[in-house]
């Protein structure tokens, strides 16, 4: 059927998690998609507000906190008062997350590559631009 496409994005997300945390599983790593995506968010920067990293992982604030105390438990980010705006929490990544983070990007660059394996540059433009659009439609 053609116009199953919740259907058949939902199937395409299932998968890829899978293979994701079946690779995770075989590097002794035990986080969730979502933590993962925290960790690699805050893998690019020193330290970002909890509102940034929402916005920047389309997340509600409340899965996102829940997430970052999970991460906190388990030693790879740290919570602080932004000194610039007591309001604000800064979350930073720590060593341990560094550490992570350096074994998630070359999983997550796999991931990618098998995603684009046989189409071509053209093919993965017009896949991007309708993945944005559909994005866009939604926010």
């Amino acid at each position: 059927m053609s116009d199953r496409y919740l259907f058949m994005m939902s199937r395409i997300q299932n998968r890829i998690l899978r293979h994701i945390k079946g690779e995770l599983k075989k590097q002794g790593l035990s986080l969730s998609p979502g933590q993962m995506a925290v960790v690699l968010a805050l893998n690019e920067t020193t330290h970002a507000l909890m509102g940034e990293l929402s916005r920047t992982l389309d997340m509600d604030s409340a899965a996102l906190t829940r997430l970052v105390a999970s991460l906190e438990t388990q030693g790879l980010v740290s919570r602080e008062i932004n000194p610039a705006n007591r309001r604000q929490i800064r979350v930073s990544i720590t060593p341990e997350g560094k550490r992570q983070a350096g074994i998630l990007i070359p999983i997550v660059r796999n991931a990618n590559d098998m995603i684009s394996r046989g189409f071509s540059p053209e093919e993965m433009a017009v896949y991007n631009r309708v993945n944005q659009a559909i994005l866009d439609r939604f926010e």
